[in-house]
């Protein structure tokens, strides 16, 4: 594990295959990939690929461009807090209903 709190490179085929599961304000988060890199100003980032699962519903994967484990953790809050809000809302045609 980094100094950041997010661990190096990882790769993961799949939500068999998860590099981390962790429970945020009511929903499911499968962070699935983590890629380190070096910008160009020599900032250490990360590229976090999740899917969210809220309600019966997952989302489709994303990524994430975080400096720490607590950018990740605030950019994945708002990724919940508007997939509440379009389930809540009656919007789910982004999402596919889990069985």
């Amino acid at each position: 594990q980094a100094e950041d709190g997010i661990r190096d490179v990882e790769r993961s085929r799949g939500l068999g295959d998860v590099y981390k599961r962790q429970h945020l304000d009511g929903a499911v988060v499968y962070i699935l990939e983590v890629i380190k890199y070096r910008r160009f100003d020599g900032a250490v980032r990360y590229i976090v690929s999740c899917i969210v699962e809220y309600n019966g519903y997952r989302s489709r994967q994303f990524q994430l461009d975080v400096e720490n484990e607590k950018d990740l953790k605030s950019k994945l809050r708002v990724e919940v807090a508007k997939m509440q809000l379009m389930i809540e809302s009656g919007f789910t045609e982004p999402f596919s209903k889990i069985s």
